[in-house]
């Protein structure tokens, strides 16, 4: 069986979950899935004008960026950040936030999943260390995504609210489902990098689906226990990881 990666949401909670799965694998070596070879996050830093959706207008300080960033290069995970955005023109590719965000991720393992063919061609100019690839065109990238791809009016008009600055309430996001058996599928046609996106409004539901894709069984209700703890007493557990 050929190793793939799994690469989950960048989202805070979803990070969260991946990062305290990471500290019990520094605990327990063997709890992983023995078939993956690498995990990563994809997403984007809030605020994004390159995506085509952003739920806060919030913008992470340096510091909060350099140490996230700083996490994924320690831990070898990889990086990949979506530019979807639609509407985008030339002026908003030196956008001083988007460029300095590129900069500091240098040292990470980092892609770039692009809409705009333009934008594309910039980021592979300025940036030569970030591997860019076509949204439109992700199997031949050997990179898989569970979105539900949007009618091209939908995804127009939410890459102008973001130009715009404007963040109207958006219908949750659904994302096609992925079993393990269709990883291993997709695998064999030579696809390597898996974006798995779980719908976030329950965190409990994102605890079960990330322990069935990464933890063996034998480790799953230890571990399920654990982050269950984590995500019912979160202030109990950032005291602990101080200590």
């Amino acid at each position: 069986m050929q190793k793939y990666n799994l690469i989950f949401s960048l989202e805070e909670t979803s990070s969260n979950i991946i990062k305290r799965i990471l500290d019990l694998k520094e605990k327990t070596p063997d709890i992983l899935n023995q078939n993956i070879e690498k995990i990563g996050f994809a997403g984007n830093f809030p605020y994004c004008i390159w995506a085509k959706h952003n739920k806060t207008v919030e913008i992470y300080s340096y510091e909060k960026i350099e140490n996230e960033l700083k996490y994924i290069t320690d831990n070898n995970l990889m990086l990949f950040f979506e530019f979807d955005n639609t509407r985008l023109e030339e002026k908003h590719f030196y956008d001083t936030y988007m460029n300095m965000i590129l900069k500091m991720a240098q040292n990470a393992d980092i892609y770039a999943l692009v809409y705009n063919e333009k934008l594309a061609e910039f980021i592979k100019n300025k940036y030569e260390y970030i591997k860019t690839v076509n949204i439109k065109d992700l199997a031949k990238n050997s990179i898989y995504t569970t979105d539900i791809e949007k009618d091209i009016e939908t995804l127009n008009k939410m890459s102008e609210d973001v130009l715009n600055f404007e963040f109207p309430m958006n219908k949750q996001e659904t994302y096609t489902s992925l079993s393990i058996e269709d990883i291993e599928k997709y695998t064999k046609e030579g696809i390597k990098n898996f974006i798995i996106k779980i719908n976030d409004t329950d965190k409990y539901d994102m605890v079960n689906s990330y322990i069935n894709y990464l933890i063996k069984p034998e480790y799953k209700d230890e571990v399920r226990l654990k982050l269950l703890k984590m995500l019912a007493f979160p202030s109990k557990n950032k005291l602990q990881k101080k200590e």
